[in-house]
């Protein structure tokens, strides 16, 4: 990894109508940051909302001075989405969904796990609720998980895979929704792990590993598509083998 997962950070308050929060950034990227940047209509065109199930109608690929990124609006689903899309309780700013995933990201970044590089986050309250964003650097031409077993089913990289999982869980490190859509490849097939909204670092390794695995298994049989179920079983027993062998050294 490059040495900007060392830079310092730097934190600006915000005040604008009627909500007061704050931007942390990270200043090898930026000398300076504003609320902005977290405008998708501030990129123009060179704004374009991410498709598909992880997009939500609430993120977007930007170009700005420094790169590629992707500039996501955290966004409630299920039922309670209902009652307010965007806004969350307000405990204090560094559980702020988008403060805890910046500093977490950057965490693993230090112990060279392969995440992307987190760029800027904000938080904006207005009394007892806070709405968060974040900015996060893209990663060059990327497809998930789920598209390269869809092109290639047995010989996706399924042992790699299970290697790469296992270096975040013997950093303790708990992925909240481990999907095949948050698992990117590059051009190189290098892996990396995307979203970790809601990530914790754990005591130790236990049971909750096993626990991600059955949920990357889910949601690949859920969206196989015309691969077999069996053929995705049989993938995830090459995963998981690698992966505790990993674990025991």
């Amino acid at each position: 990894m490059d040495s900007s997962n060392t830079a310092p950070n730097s934190r600006v308050p915000i005040h604008q109508q009627g909500e007061q929060g704050a931007i942390v950034f990270d200043t090898g990227l930026w000398q300076q940051a504003d609320s902005a940047l977290f405008d998708p209509a501030h990129y123009g065109d060179l704004a374009t909302p991410v498709s598909g199930k992880g997009g939500r109608g609430s993120a977007w690929f930007v170009k700005a001075q420094f790169g590629d990124a992707v500039l996501r609006h955290y966004r409630r689903g299920g039922w309670v989405a209902k009652i307010s899309d965007d806004r969350y309780l307000w405990h204090d700013e560094e559980s702020a969904r988008s403060i805890h995933e910046f500093h977490f990201m950057q965490a693993l970044r230090k112990k060279d796990l392969p995440v992307p590089q987190p760029v800027a986050a904000m938080v904006l309250r207005r009394g007892l609720f806070y709405r968060a964003a974040i900015l996060i650097r893209r990663i060059p031409d990327a497809h998930s998980f789920l598209e390269v077993v869809h092109r290639q089913t047995e010989s996706a990289p399924w042992a790699k895979l299970g290697k790469t999982i296992a270096a975040f869980h013997k950093a303790r490190a708990q992925h909240a929704d481990l999907n095949a859509q948050n698992i990117l490849l590059d051009s190189d097939a290098n892996i990396f792990l995307i979203d970790w909204d809601k990530a914790q670092f754990q005591a130790n390794p236990g049971t909750w590993c096993v626990d991600v695995l059955q949920r990357l298994q889910r949601s690949l049989i859920k969206y196989r598509g015309q691969v077999s179920e069996e053929t995705i079983q049989a993938g995830m027993q090459i995963l998981r083998a690698a992966h505790d062998a990993e674990m025991e050294q």
